[in-house]
């Protein structure tokens, strides 16, 4: 991390080097340390401009976690790093969407799980996460300010911070009266959502040697019926799957 941050290694060395052994570490305190450095790096790597390149090679090392081995529990790490990236909106693009498809086709219960409630509620977590850093910025009361200068004795220094004080709240309100990005919903970035629905149906409900528990059969009942509102699907087979529950 410090050679990364004296920007002698890049971020993909740092990823290339940190991630097998987050993945192999016994250590709890260990994992969670290269958890958030991981994460930290890649937020970043992206806060001034898209890292399209670091993106993109660390999307498919995940993709390629989840899909390489459905029984292993190492690919919740993907699950967690691309949930957190998205209600950052560091990840907003379909490839996300794709780790998390799979992730949700797992045959590992845990990491099924989290590709579930992904799709059903990661898209409201961004939003709070948004509303509530709006909501921190109070700005700065520019009466009070200029009040205080009038009182008090002029110096530069003063006058400095009212001029930061105006350059601020004018960046606010600019900010404010900006047309809001458009981010997609996750669901609907899926490149085949009837395929998708199709799988998540056979794979884990009409399934009877599934391992999901009821209340995790229950997030994918409700996942596979958002889809089929959403995109107006056709799946015949869930209406006469419903019928023995009637």
């Amino acid at each position: 991390m410090l050679l990364r941050n004296k920007d002698i290694i890049t971020s993909n060395t740092l990823f290339n080097a940190l991630f097998p052994v987050l993945l192999a570490t016994p250590s709890k305190l260990l994992r969670a340390l290269l958890f958030q450095k991981i994460l930290s790096d890649l937020k970043s790597s992206n806060s001034k401009t898209k890292n399209h390149r670091l993106n993109r090679d660390t999307q498919n090392r995940l993709f390629e976690l989840v899909t390489g081995d459905r029984e292993s529990s190492k690919g919740l790490w993907a699950v967690k790093i691309t949930r957190e990236l998205w209600k950052r909106q560091v990840w907003t693009e379909a490839k996300a969407a794709e780790i998390m498809k799979e992730a949700a086709l797992s045959d590992n219960a845990k990491i099924c799980a989290g590709g579930i409630r992904f799709f059903l509620g990661g898209d409201k977590e961004r939003e709070a996460l948004a509303d509530e850093s709006d909501s921190g910025d109070d700005g700065v009361d520019i009466k009070q300010l200029r009040h205080q200068a009038g009182i008090n004795k002029k110096s530069k220094k003063k006058e400095r911070e009212m001029k930061d004080a105006v350059k601020k709240n004018r960046k606010k309100e600019k900010k404010k009266n900006a047309p809001h990005p458009l981010n997609f919903s996750a669901l609907h970035l899926l490149h085949d959502p009837q395929g998708f629905t199709e799988q998540l149906f056979e794979k884990h409900l009409r399934n009877t040697k599934s391992r999901l528990d009821h209340d995790q059969k229950l997030e994918c009942l409700s996942l596979v019926t958002r889809l089929i509102g959403l995109h107006k699907l056709s799946l015949d087979a869930l209406y006469s799957w419903f019928l023995k529950y009637v």
